[in-house]
């Protein structure tokens, strides 16, 4: 298309973008009614997901996924369900988080048997991207 349509031009001594013809030239092969001969039929996969990303598979969050993408859903609900996506996507999040044992926990029946007690010992950061991050980084 470049070389036939001439779309480049010399300017000054320098090679330049002409968008005034590039335009022209695209009205052009519009009315003309072109397609693409090397139409690919095939279905491409997508590339392999890095080995730090898990995808749920949960249909309770797909459910809420969808009712969160729908445009009829107002912006209090919106939030509402921002709120519960993320208590789900935190517990499957933070599935391999490392704990320790606790033998210091007193209970209104007595000592907790150390095997039932567990503290967090992983340091843990959140980090919000985006402005709905900030919505997600509340709820954790």
């Amino acid at each position: 298309l470049d070389m036939e349509s001439g779309v480049r031009s010399d300017v000054e001594g320098r090679d330049s973008f002409d968008v005034v013809k590039a335009l022209v030239v695209c009205k052009a092969l519009e009315a003309e009614g072109w397609e693409d001969s090397v139409a690919c039929d095939v279905e491409v996969p997508p590339p392999p997901l890095p080995a730090n990303v898990k995808v749920s598979g949960h249909p309770l969050l797909a459910h809420k996924l969808t009712l969160m993408r729908d445009q009829a859903t107002p912006a209090r609900e919106f939030r509402s369900l921002l709120r519960e996506v993320t208590f789900h996507v935190g517990y499957e999040a933070t599935a391999g988080i490392r704990t320790a044992r606790r033998s210091d926990v007193v209970s209104p029946g007595g000592l907790v048997p150390a095997d039932k007690a567990q503290r967090i010992t992983d340091s843990v950061a959140l980090v919000p991207i985006m402005r709905s991050g900030l919505g997600m980084v509340e709820a954790m």
